[in-house]
C-alpha cells in the first residue's frame, strides 16, 4: 500500500493514508508528501476521495465502512497500481516466490543501463531507499500478486513469471486451481507481449506449453540439467560464493556472462528473468547482464542484519517451504545462522529465526531478543526461535521446511474453521551431529524457545 501511495502522490495525486501504529513506512511517507493518520476512523476519509484497500482491509474497518455507506468509489491496490501506470510498458513480476528479488534485479539493472523505469515492488531497494519510483522511461517495472488474483487488473507488454508452486492454498485449493489462475494472467497479456517463464518449475513449464497454445511469445530459462521443457536461454557453469554468484547466460546468438553480488543459485535463475526482460525492453546483452551485477540486494531478502553472539544474522522474508531452503542454500559456508521471515496465511507476521551456535558456544534468546529489538522494529519480534545445534546444511533446511510447513496447514486449518488456535507457538529442539540418541546435547546446544509474535495490521489507503 505504501508504494501504491508514494507512486500517485509522485503523479500529482492528492494521497492520505491511515495505519495502526507509528513506523519508518509512515515517516516515509509523509516525507514524500503524503497526509497519514494514525488509528483507523472514519472522520479520515475525505466524502470526495476515491478509497483504496488492499485484500487484508475488512468490511468492518471503520474507514472502509463509512466510504460504502456513501457510496464512494472503492478500488484495490492493484487497481491503483494500473492507474499510476497508465501510459507505461508494463513489466509484471509474478510467481510463487522470487518477485520481489526479480524485479528489483530488473529495476535496478535497467537503471544502471540508462533507461529509468518507474518501479512498485514489495520490498525496500537500499539503491532506491524505497520500493517505489516514478522514473522519467517508458518502462513501469512491478510485482504482481497472485495471493488474490489482483494481477488479473494489469495488462503487462512483458511477463516474468518465476514459478507456479502451490501457494496460498486458502483462495486456491488445489494445484489446478492455482495454475489456472495464471493461465488467466497469461491471457492478460497485451498483444504481442512476451512471457518469459522459469524451465526449471514445473508449473512454470506448463504455464509456458500453455501460453504457446494461446499464441503468445514465450522465452524459458534454465540450466539443462534441471529444466522440465527445452530451455531457450541456457544457464551455464554457474558458481556460488560468499561474494555473489556468477553463470554463463546464452539465448540463440546473444551471450554474456553474468556476475551477481548476491549469493544463492536461485539469484541466478531470477537474474536469467530479468535479462530477458531487459534485452525485450532494448538493452544490449552484455550491458544488461553487468547492470544487473549492480544489484545489491533487497530488504529483508537474504539482508545482512548485524551480529548476535558472535554470529552474523541474516533476514529474509521467505514464506513458502521453497523460498526457505533457497534461502539457507544462500547462507555463506562460514556463516551458519538464517532468519527466515514468514508472513501466515491468517494474515499475522512471524519471524522464523534459526540460530546455529559455533561448537562450544551459546547463544542466548535473550541476546536474540535484543537484536531483533533493534534491527527489526518495523515486525513483530520473532515468534519461532529454534536455537539449534550444528547440523549439516541440508538437514537445516528440512528443519525450517518442516516447521514453515506446520505454519502453514495450521493457519490454513483456522481460515476454514477447522481450527482456532494460532499456528504452532514453539519449535522442537532438533539433534545436531554428535547428539545421543537417549535425547541428550553435546557440549554447546540449547532448548529451543518460542517468542509470540503480536498481530500485524494492514491499513486502509486513500
Amino acid at each position: 500500500m505504501s508504494v501504491v501511495a508514494e507512486l500517485l502522490v509522485s503523479r500529482g495525486a492528492v494521497v492520505a493514508g491511515s495505519d495502526r501504529e507509528e513506523s519508518q513506512v509512515l515517516d516515509h511517507l509523509r516525507s514524500v508528501g503524503v497526509h497519514v493518520d494514525v488509528g483507523h476512523d472514519a472522520s479520515h476519509v475525505d466524502p470526495e476521495a476515491v478509497v483504496v484497500v488492499s485484500s487484508a482491509i475488512r468490511e468492518d474497518n471503520p474507514e472502509l465502512a463509512v466510504a460504502r455507506r456513501r457510496g464512494q468509489l472503492v478500488i484495490h491496490r492493484s487497481q491503483a497500481l494500473a492507474l499510476a501506470a497508465s501510459g507505461m510498458r508494463f513489466v509484471a513480476v509474478a510467481g510463487a516466490h522470487g518477485k520481489t528479488s526479480t524485479s528489483g534485479m530488473l529495476a535496478i539493472a535497467l537503471r544502471a543501463c540508462g533507461l529509468d523505469p518507474s518501479v512498485a515492488v514489495g520490498g525496500v531497494l537500499p539503491q532506491l531507499g524505497t520500493g517505489a519510483h516514478l522514473g522519467g522511461g517508458e518502462v513501469f517495472v512491478a510485482e504482481a500478486d497472485e495471493s488474490d488474483g489482483s494481477f488479473l487488473n494489469y495488462s503487462p507488454a512483458i511477463e516474468i513469471v518465476t514459478n507456479v508452486e502451490p501457494d496460498h492454498l486458502d483462495r486456491y485449493h488445489s494445484r489446478e486451481e492455482f495454475e489456472e489462475i495464471f493461465v488467466e494472467f497469461v491471457r492478460r497479456l497485451v498483444p504481442g507481449g512476451l512471457l518469459v517463464a522459469c524451465a526449471e518449475d514445473p508449473g512454470a513449464a506448463r504455464l509456458a506449453d500453455t501460453a504457446k497454445s494461446l499464441g503468445a511469445r514465450v522465452v524459458t530459462y534454465g540450466r539443462e540439467e534441471h529444466s522440465q521443457c527445452e530451455a531457450d536461454v541456457l544457464i551455464c557453469d554457474v558458481s556460488v560464493d560468499a561474494e555473489g554468484a556468477s553463470a554463463s547466460l546464452a539465448w540463440g546468438p546473444r551471450r554474456a556472462r553474468l556476475r551477481l553480488a548476491v549469493p544463492g543459485e536461485h539469484h541466478v535463475l531470477n537474474a536469467a528473468a530479468a535479462w530477458v526482460a531487459g534485452i525485450e525492453c532494448g538493452v544490449e546483452p552484455q550491458a544488461m547482464a553487468d547492470g544487473l551485477g549492480t544489484y545489491a540486494g533487497a530488504a529483508r531478502r537474504f539482508e545482512s542484519r548485524g551480529a548476535v553472539g558472535g554470529r552474523r544474522l541474516f533476514d529474509d522474508y521467505a514464506h513458502h517451504p521453497t523460498e526457505v531452503e533457497a534461502a539457507v542454500r544462500s547462507m555463506p559456508q562460514v556463516e551458519e545462522v538464517a532468519v527466515v521471515g514468514l508472513p501466515a496465511e491468517s494474515g499475522n507476521e512471524s519471524v522464523v529465526a534459526a540460530i546455529l551456535p559455533k561448537e562450544g558456544q551459546t547463544v542466548t534468546l535473550e541476546q536474540v531478543r535484543e537484536w531483533a529489538a533493534k534491527n527489526l522494529s518495523n515486525y513483530a519480534l520473532p515468534r519461532q526461535i529454534a536455537i539449534l545445534t550444528e547440523m549439516p546444511r541440508s538437514q537445516i533446511g528440512k528443519v525450517l521446511r518442516r516447521v514453515v510447513r506446520d505454519e502453514l496447514l495450521a493457519a490454513r486449518e483456522a481460515a476454514s474453521g477447522a481450527a482456532t488456535a494460532a499456528a504452532v507457538s514453539s519449535v522442537e529442539h532438533f539433534p545436531g551431529r554428535g547428539e545421543r540418541k537417549d535425547g541428550g546435547q553435546p557440549e554447546g546446544g540449547q532448548d529451543s524457545k518460542a517468542v509470540k509474535a503480536g498481530p500485524h495490521d494492514s491499513a486502509a489507503a486513500r
